[in-house]
């Protein structure tokens, strides 16, 4: 049920000093990127930093992180974050770039943000 989904969604992403991770995946042309759409308009009073396709793997960049640290109660939406999940799925070592969203979403540099 799509309808409680989109609902907790929305309440996590409007509760301030949330934390975790929303991932949205599907079949190219399902509405993923509609929706994101959709939900900029409706979250309030926060931060949205976007990072385009191109960009994914850069959150594994030391450059970036002392950028999304500086961002309190913010979102990061990356879109088509597959490239750095994939990564992680095809080598037995873990891709840097999922560590660090790991660690932003829960871990201790989730705690800083």
């Amino acid at each position: 049920n799509f309808v409680s989904t989109h609902d907790t969604i929305i309440k996590n992403l409007n509760t301030k000093e949330s934390k975790g991770i929303v991932l949205l995946h599907g079949i190219p042309g399902s509405g993923k990127t509609h929706y994101i759409r959709y939900l900029i308009q409706e979250i309030q009073d926060k931060t949205l930093i976007y990072v385009p396709p191109d960009m994914a793997k850069e959150i594994s960049s030391p450059a970036f992180l002392p950028f999304l640290m500086e961002q309190q109660d913010a979102i990061l939406i990356i879109e088509d974050a597959e490239n750095i999940i994939k990564d992680r799925n095809e080598s037995s070592a873990p891709s840097q770039a999922v560590a660090n969203l790991l660690n932003l979403s829960d871990g201790l540099l989730g705690d800083a943000m």
